[in-house]
C-alpha cells in the first residue's frame, strides 16, 4: 500500500504550482490585452485631437483669408 500522507502534499504542491503558473499567465495576458486596448484608445484620441487641430487650423486660415485687407 502507498502512504497517502506522502502523496497528498506533493500533489497539492504540484496543483498549487500549476494554479500559480496559470494565474501568472492569465495576468500577463490581461496586461497585454489592456496594453493593446490602451494603445488603441491612445491612437484614437491622438487621431481625434489631430482632427480637431486640423479643423481649427482650416477655420482660422479661412477666417484670416476673409479678413485680409485688399492691397
Amino acid at each position: 500500500m502507498w502512504d497517502e500522507s506522502e502523496w497528498l502534499p506533493k500533489n497539492t504542491e504540484a496543483r498549487q504550482s500549476n494554479i500559480t503558473v496559470n494565474i501568472e499567465k492569465s495576468i500577463e495576458k490581461e496586461q497585454q490585452d489592456l496594453s493593446r486596448y490602451g494603445m488603441k484608445q491612445l491612437d484614437n484620441k491622438l487621431l481625434h485631437d489631430a482632427s480637431l487641430a486640423a479643423e481649427w487650423m482650416s477655420q482660422t486660415r479661412h477666417q484670416a483669408d476673409n479678413h485680409m485687407d485688399p492691397l
